[in-house]
């Protein structure tokens, strides 16, 4: 690794490390950045998934050059019409939570191939169409990026690939936001079922939502349903077992003799982990049965055989001992699996002593051994505040507040003064819970001046302190001579203005930071959106006219997520009427099948008197909204049209 790179670990309130948080633009961690001897960004790798063979894998291929951002870049620009690089682009911007390029490049590579005849090899090996397979991540990257979760580009996928080779992934991620409470979710649901009659993802995930169903399920038909799919799981998973998926792959790589990735597929990694999962297994099995006091030798040698399997495992004892203690009223057992005798076993693991000293002081037993492991903890690990804090909250729960101060009180924080992330972690704790004010409040203003950079932090700070009646300190940390730390970030500059406004306090410096926000060049149509509420709240509405107003149409003109939100806005304050017209029709050509435009516009309509055609735009609402996302809205203002409708008719008659 040396050879190839000079490392270094940028860390959140470090200032080093947050300049270069704003400068590349990084949203989320863990990521690694690749720069080159220039400092331009050769490629980067978004968070981590084990093993560590597989990220020093992708490592490998940046050193190769192997479909880099900085390599697929290039590619682009030789070939401005080819879509894979773009897709690829997309891909890489999805991961890293930019959802702005990534939106961008599916929807430039989507029209780059729109017969869907130019394909494309996605990562299992299957060609799909790059038109397809861009329209697919258009639609996730509304779901799985940071900011206002939109199915409907996720719905649309479904309804224009009905035989697409990635419905079941798309119908797997809409799941996650079905009920079968409600009767949308259970059409869903039906749907889904009805084209992966026999998939086991699909069937458990149904299964899954059955534990969710709020209703009684006796007599539920959601239930019988459930338990059918269940049964037809046992009869079809066998054929498709994890074991023989793993068998098969490593008979290929042991035909090309390649015995070496043989042995990471089937070999002692793969043991360990089904024996793992066998222990797990057995220990679930155990705790189902004892949970409902029935099967109970059974679930007795399923613990047994538990501990046979792995019996150096921390995870697997202590749930042994919680089931012996609790279910099966054996205390002197849970000792024997998770007691003192076995915490030599945990010297050198932290999450262990942890789980140990924490397990046994909730029962407030064995605590004399728990107190040794806790010693042995701040040996092995002393300056982890996770653990600290966990400490301290076990003790303070049982109102031993001696103890907890000494683990985790004003010694703490005199001790680390200068360290910023353990004063805000320690100010947070205390004055969340109004305890130890005096040392808390102090620590949590002195971490905000030591790293004011971090506006979330002062943000988070300011309303803790505000829950414990502190004003004065509110002030200190996120009051006005907080404003020039963030006098060029729009979202600390919306969120001080929002902050303050909503507390009717402080208003002229949160106008202040309203203003400033404006002014930045890269505020986006969201951020000026949010400001334009913010300036309501303030009861400025006229001042919204300067930023937001009929000027500000052309800059938004080809964004429908951006028309929508300003004739929303326009119209709920009942001005600028004609201009919040102009952004819904224009909503509605671009975005035709979205329901939610076509309501706007029928909104609009109907505050501007037009009723008629307020009506027909609701009709084509109805007509376009398919999985009913907004038929109470809808089938409520058609109703108040029809009516305003039939006392116009009548008045027209009388005349």
């Amino acid at each position: 690794m040396d050879e190839n790179f000079i490392l270094f670990r940028a860390e959140r309130g470090d200032p080093k490390g947050e300049k270069l948080f704003k400068k590349f633009k990084i949203e989320s961690t863990p990521l690694l950045l690749f720069l080159d001897a220039d400092g331009k960004e050769v490629d980067w790798i978004a968070g981590y998934s084990p093993p560590p063979e597989s990220l020093l894998a992708q490592i490998q291929l940046i050193i190769q050059g192997v479909d880099t951002f900085s390599s697929l870049t290039t590619a682009l620009n030789k070939n401005p019409k080819n879509p894979e690089p773009l897709i690829k682009l997309g891909l890489k911007y999805q991961k890293r939570q930019n959802r702005e390029k990534a939106l961008e490049c599916f929807s430039k590579a989507a029209l780059l191939d729109p017969d869907g005849k130019i394909m494309i090899r996605r990562d299992t090996g299957e060609l799909i169409s790059c038109k397809e397979m861009a329209d697919y991540h258009y639609a996730m990257t509304h779901i799985v990026t940071w900011g206002l979760i939109d199915m409907k580009a996720s719905k649309m996928y479904v309804q224009n690939y009905p035989n697409g080779q990635l419905l079941k992934e798309a119908y797997l991620e809409l799941s996650r936001f079905q009920s079968l409470d409600e009767e949308e979710g259970r059409a869903f649901y039906e749907k889904f079922i009805s084209k992966f009659p026999d998939d086991p993802d699909v069937l458990n995930k149904y299964i899954e939502r059955i534990d969710r169903i709020r209703q009684p399920l006796e007599n539920n038909p959601a239930y019988d349903k459930g338990a059918d799919f269940a049964d037809r799981i046992v009869k079809v998973y066998p054929e498709i077992t994890h074991f023989a998926a793993s068998e098969n792959y490593a008979r290929l790589l042991a035909e090309k003799n390649d015995m070496e990735a043989a042995e990471r597929a089937f070999g002692e990694d793969y043991l360990s982990r089904q024996v793992q999962s066998w222990s797990d297994n057995m220990l679930s099995y155990a705790e189902f049965w004892l949970g409902r006091k029935q099967n109970i030798e059974k679930a007795e040698e399923a613990i047994t055989t538990a501990l046979k399997l792995t019996p150096e495992e921390p995870g697997i004892l202590m749930r042994a001992a919680a089931a012996y203690y609790h279910q099966l009223k054996l205390p002197e057992k849970a000792l024997q699996v998770f007691g003192p005798k076995t915490l030599p076993k945990f010297k050198a693991n932290a999450r262990a002593l942890y789980d140990y000293f924490k397990f046994w002081m909730t029962l407030k037993t064995n605590e004399e051994s728990a107190g040794k492991a806790l010693k042995m903890l701040w040996e092995l690990k002393p300056d982890t505040i996770y653990y600290r804090i966990g400490a301290a909250t076990v003790y303070w729960k049982q109102g031993r507040m001696e103890d907890a101060f000494e683990i985790f009180g004003p010694d703490y924080a005199i001790e680390h003064m200068e360290d910023m992330p353990a004063l805000y972690q320690y100010g947070m704790f205390w004055v969340g819970k109004t305890i130890n004010l005096e040392s808390a409040v102090p620590a949590l203003t002195r971490a905000m001046s030591i790293s004011p950079s971090i506006w979330t932090n002062h943000w988070r700070a300011a309303t803790a302190l505000d829950k414990a009646n502190k004003p004065e300190a509110v002030l200190k940390v996120f009051g006005p001579g907080y404003l020039p730390h963030i006098k060029d970030d729009i979202d600390g500059l919306s969120q001080y203005a929002g902050y303050w406004i909503r507390k009717n306090t402080n208003k002229e410096s949160a106008i202040e930071a309203a203003e400033m926000a404006i002014r930045l060049q890269d505020a986006t149509s969201l951020d000026l959106h949010m400001l334009a509420f913010t300036f309501v709240q303030a009861e400025l509405s006229y001042r919204v006219e300067d930023f937001y107003g009929h000027e500000y149409l052309p800059n938004i003109k080809n964004d429908s997520s951006a028309l929508y939100f300003y004739a929303s806005f326009w119209n709920r304050q009942n001005m600028n009427l004609l201009s919040a017209l102009e952004a819904a029709e224009t909503g509605c050509r671009i975005d035709k099948l979205n329901p939610r435009q076509w309501l706007t516009k029928a909104k609009v309509l109907s505050n501007l008197g037009r009723n008629e055609d307020a009506l027909k735009a609701t009709d084509k609402a109805i007509s376009l909204d398919k999985y009913n996302d907004v038929k109470e809205e809808l089938d409520s203002l058609r109703r108040q049209l029809v009516e305003i409708l039939k006392k116009k008719m009548r008045c027209f008659k009388a005349i």
